[in-house]
């Protein structure tokens, strides 16, 4: 029996013996690898007062300050261009003539009309007048009277809308 109970102690003496080595071993790996830290550099200076000067690099639209958009109020074939892109110009100056053959044209059809509809105002003022003497007479009615004030200020208002439209 003392045999059989001596080898059962040398095994369990061997057994613990490898698990303690493995857990010792295991301790120390886990010891040494927490060590391993990184390294940061830090750059320090002495203190001292001064400005600090921070750059940025960015994306952006540079604009003016006064921006100035020029739109045509007419459109047309460009005739002359007596201004160069980049000039300095003066209030009122000559930037483009446009070919003036079409608005010419309705220029001289605006001033044929407001000349037109000038007479029709004549005749419907002449006519107003006369109706007003008659009706002072009693001589038409005021239906009548209501007809001629009518025509006459129908003819005003296209005397001025023809006057606009030269205008314009």
């Amino acid at each position: 029996m003392v045999n059989g109970n001596g080898r059962k102690k040398k095994k369990k003496i061997i057994i613990f013996s490898i698990i303690g080595a493995v857990v010792i071993i295991l301790s120390l790996l886990v010891f040494l690898g927490s060590r391993r830290e990184t390294i940061i550099t830090v750059q320090t200076e002495k203190i001292q007062r001064r400005t600090l000067t921070q750059i940025v690099t960015s994306t952006g639209k540079i604009q003016p300050e006064v921006q100035v958009k020029i739109n045509a109020e007419v459109s047309g074939e460009i005739i002359e261009l007596p201004v160069r892109e980049g000039q300095r110009v003066r209030k009122g100056q000559l930037l483009v003539r446009i070919k003036p053959d079409a608005y010419q044209a309705q220029l001289e059809s605006a001033q044929a009309n407001v000349e037109m509809v000038n007479a029709s105002l004549s005749k419907s003022e002449a006519e107003y007048k006369r109706a007003e003497n008659l009706y002072a007479k009693k001589l038409i009615s005021d239906s009548d009277m209501d007809i001629a004030k009518a025509s006459y200020l129908s003819a005003k208002a296209g005397y001025d809308q023809a006057n606009a439209t030269l205008k314009q």
